[in-house]
């Protein structure tokens, strides 16, 4: 069972995502009304995190921690293996010529991004933390989340930030074609890689949407000109991103998520029913997309 729940309120609108799967079916998948709607082109297998790394694909690599809130995220990261689980998520995954680091780092931003001189998903420590207190924050009721809780939330976050990182380097490496924005087309594939696997990345996948929630309510109170910077940035804004992010994932699987959308019969959805209406079509397209660039590049999946 998969279930999140984070209050956050960017303007009117209520950024409240409560996605619970179906019981899992015994195969790492969350059970569906039409089985046959997740037998996607882009098919996952079970994860499983492997200690020895896959030099010809992605390397995890933890540099020490600069700040005494850099340590802590490095011990974070090294204790809880986020980066060898997605190395060996993405590695069953994808086929990329290796090795490539995935690099946790100090940067003094909240950032993360591909480096195409080094060869390099480089993911700050800032931006870890910057979840962090987002995802320690009490909910609408004044609980605050358990630690694990919180520490969970962060690697899932982490998780769909790489993925999207991954998505400019086989962009880069392949020189892959997009049209519209890349930022976009990456975020894409980050949300095909976590919804069409187990329940634990399809946790992430949540993850990474309340927390570009939290960050859409925490621009509301930036000045002006703040805004238009952002207006101005080749990232969608955050608020755009969670609902970007949240129609593709109810477009994986409508029958699964239907409490995300929003209409008279469920007014606590954070969907607008104007746009889930088009999410299917939306994830197929974005699912037919990815799978046609990748092909020459995607592992094979064992059949369930």
């Amino acid at each position: 069972m998969v279930h999140r729940n984070r209050p956050y309120a960017p303007a009117a609108v209520a950024i409240t995502l409560v996605l619970a799967t179906a019981c899992s079916s015994g195969q790492g998948e969350p059970a569906s009304a039409d089985p046959g709607s997740r037998r996607l082109a882009v098919q996952a297998a079970p994860s499983t995190a492997s200690s020895t790394a896959d030099e010809q694909g992605l390397v995890p690599v933890i540099e020490p921690g600069m700040t005494p809130q850099n340590k802590k995220e490095e011990q974070f990261f090294t204790r809880a293996k986020v980066l060898d689980d997605i190395a060996a998520y993405a590695n069953s995954r994808v086929e990329v010529p290796g090795p490539i680091g995935i690099v946790a780092t100090n940067c003094d931003e909240e950032n993360a991004n591909w480096d195409s001189f080094r060869r390099q998903i480089r993911f700050c420590y800032e931006f870890a933390t910057k979840a962090r207190e987002l995802f320690q924050q009490p909910d609408d009721k004044g609980h605050k989340p358990a630690a694990k809780e919180v520490d969970d939330s962060v690697a899932g976050f982490t998780n769909g930030i790489v993925f999207h990182e991954l998505g400019h380097a086989v962009i880069d490496i392949y020189d892959l074609p997009t049209t519209g924005k890349e930022e976009d087309a990456v975020d894409q594939l980050s949300v095909l890689l976590l919804a069409t696997s187990d329940d634990k990345h399809i946790g992430y996948a949540i993850d990474t949407i309340n927390a570009w929630g939290g960050f859409a309510a925490a621009d509301e109170a930036k000045d002006s000109g703040q805004r238009l910077d952002q207006y101005a940035d080749e990232h969608s804004l955050n608020a755009q991103r969670f609902f970007n992010w949240a129609c593709w994932l109810y477009g994986s699987d409508p029958a699964a998520y239907e409490s995300v959308v929003r209409n008279d019969s469920n007014p606590d959805g954070v969907l607008p029913s104007s746009r889930a209406g088009n999410c299917e079509t939306e994830f197929q397209k974005i699912s037919k997309a990815w799978a046609t660039l990748l092909k020459p590049y995607l592992k094979p999946q064992p059949v369930k």
